[in-house]
């Protein structure tokens, strides 16, 4: 999700508002093993993973520098990233004989990137400036439930769950406000 203004526009307003909000950046997986058998097993690896680049910004994008630009404003200015990322990975099972085995493996990962700026070699003026990133909401959870029953039998479960997303405000190299 993006919103700009980008290099060679001329805003020539009272205000500039840049703004994005992906607020529905979600992932999920679900799955049920189950296995009824002299010899039983049942096994399920649920994954669920985000990786939204969500940004606002003024000028060049960050890893596109160009030519040196200006956007002046004659009022304020704001240039402003939220975004919400949940991934939620499920995996539930049974089994059961006179020998059980059960295995299950959710994983649940929120990465990506939420991002507000003023690009590289870019130069907003403007009579006050915002520039904000904000994570409304980053979650990523995994869930399992597994069960053998027999009178030979094994359970295990391993979820993971992990958040690397990154959320930044700045001014690129060269950039001015």
């Amino acid at each position: 999700t993006r919103a700009y203004a980008g290099a060679g526009s001329d805003p020539n307003t009272a205000a500039l508002n840049v703004n994005t909000r992906a607020l529905e950046n979600d992932a999920v997986a679900s799955t049920v093993a189950v296995s009824v058998a002299g010899l039983a097993g049942a096994g399920a690896d649920a994954r669920a993973n985000v990786t939204a680049l969500t940004e606002a910004f003024v000028g060049h994008r960050v890893d596109t520098p160009g030519a040196f630009t200006t956007l002046t404003v004659q009022g304020p200015a704001s240039v402003i990233a939220a975004a919400t990322n949940t991934a939620t990975a499920t995996a539930n099972g049974g089994a059961g004989g006179a020998a059980a085995v059960t295995a299950m493996l959710p994983s649940a990962s929120v990465g990506g990137t939420t991002r507000a700026y003023v690009g590289p070699s870019s130069r907003l003026d403007a009579n006050s400036i915002t520039i904000a990133a904000t994570d409304l909401q980053t979650d990523a959870v995994a869930n399992s439930l597994a069960i053998s029953i027999g009178a030979i039998s094994g359970t295990g479960a391993n979820p993971t769950a992990t958040v690397s997303h990154t959320t930044e405000a700045f001014v690129g190299t060269g950039g001015y406000v």
